[in-house]
């Protein structure tokens, strides 16, 4: 498994590598910063990579999969996990779980982390008008 973190991330690779190791011990797993000024290096863990997760947010993990699909010939799986390795990490709590049954956890992160309202407002306000009034 490799990690493709954003420099702007909250978690250090390190932090994830130990993240990951704590819960799935029996899983390999290597944590690289992306620097966009640095452009990408292709080594042999790059290389072999199985199972590719890119942390970076929407939509720059999508397009990051996108231009550079071809430089991972082994990964069999490539997909953006945006802030996953926060929770991961403890770096972010999640949600209570009466929170995440009524579908509220948008709401939590929110409280956690303000200057997500823009974003939260599309993906919940926007995208569910549209959603609703797309047909009729």
């Amino acid at each position: 498994v490799l990690v493709i973190a954003a420099e702007k991330s909250l978690c250090s690779p390190a932090e994830i590598e130990q993240s990951i190791g704590e819960k799935y011990p029996d899983l390999s797993a290597k944590a690289e910063y992306f620097l966009p000024s640095q452009g990408f290096s292709e080594n042999a863990i790059i290389k072999s990579a199985e199972i590719v997760f890119v942390n970076f947010g929407a939509p720059d993990q999508e397009r990051f999969i996108s231009q550079n699909r071809a430089k991972f010939p082994r990964a069999k799986i490539l997909v953006g996990v945006g802030g996953t390795f926060d929770f991961l990490t403890g770096k972010i709590r999640r949600a209570p779980r009466i929170f995440r049954f009524f579908g509220l956890e948008w709401l939590w992160r929110l409280s956690q982390e303000p200057k997500r309202i823009k974003r939260i407002w599309k993906a919940v306000v926007v995208f569910s008008m549209v959603a609703t009034f797309k047909d009729k």
